[in-house]
């Protein structure tokens, strides 16, 4: 055998050896990070620095209407679940949407300002008022049974579950819907939320 085929051959084997060490160490991390999705929560304990700023700016403020957006959920993260619990998601995700509240509050000033404020829940609290909806979003009117600011229904909400299930964040157990659920149960207790393809049938 010549020396470039030796070479050549001592290449090659050796290239396998790392792909096939590549592939173990990613089958590993997800098998791991399968594991743990399902033991673990993503935790938080408080509000983060933007939501704060827009609570203390506009958290005493009335709220005049509000809705319940849904939002089809992102292909790349049906893709990022599949990988993570080896399995096709996508009949899954198919059937359920990402869930935002929007809010309407009426500004306390001489022209009785509205502005619009959305909340939303990936992996932590999000509360702004610089955001866009996409064209493929669903929005319902949610009719509110009595008075509210934005501080009332989130101190509301927080009280009833707790800050745990309130500010921490869960693959299934404790995601969007869960939040947005129980924050329209303080708007409206009688509003039916398993109508709109809310997945989970507890607290609704």
């Amino acid at each position: 055998m010549s020396s470039y085929a030796r070479y050549t051959r001592i290449i090659l084997v050796v290239f396998l050896y790392i792909i096939i060490f590549v592939f173990i160490r990613i089958y590993v991390f997800l098998f791991y990070f399968k594991r743990t999705i399902n033991e673990y929560n993503i935790c938080f304990d408080d509000y983060n620095y933007h939501s704060k700023m827009c609570i203390d700016k506009y958290g005493d403020c009335k709220i005049s209407n509000a809705y319940l957006i849904l939002t089809p959920i992102n292909p790349f993260l049906v893709f990022v679940a599949s990988m993570i619990s080896f399995t096709n998601c996508k009949p899954i995700t198919d059937k359920v949407k990402h869930v935002m509240l929007l809010v309407e509050i009426t500004l306390d000033d001489e022209s009785n300002t509205k502005k619009f404020i959305l909340i939303d829940k990936t992996s932590y609290i999000h509360i702004f008022t610089n955001f866009q909806i996409q064209d493929t979003s669903d929005i319902y009117d949610i009719r509110i049974t009595s008075e509210h600011t934005l501080n009332s229904v989130l101190d509301t909400t927080r009280s009833r579950i707790g800050d745990s299930k309130f500010f921490n964040w869960h693959f299934y157990k404790n995601n969007c819907q869960y939040f947005i659920r129980h924050l329209i149960r303080t708007l409206n207790h009688t509003f039916r939320t398993r109508k709109y393809k809310f997945t989970s049938k507890k607290h609704g």
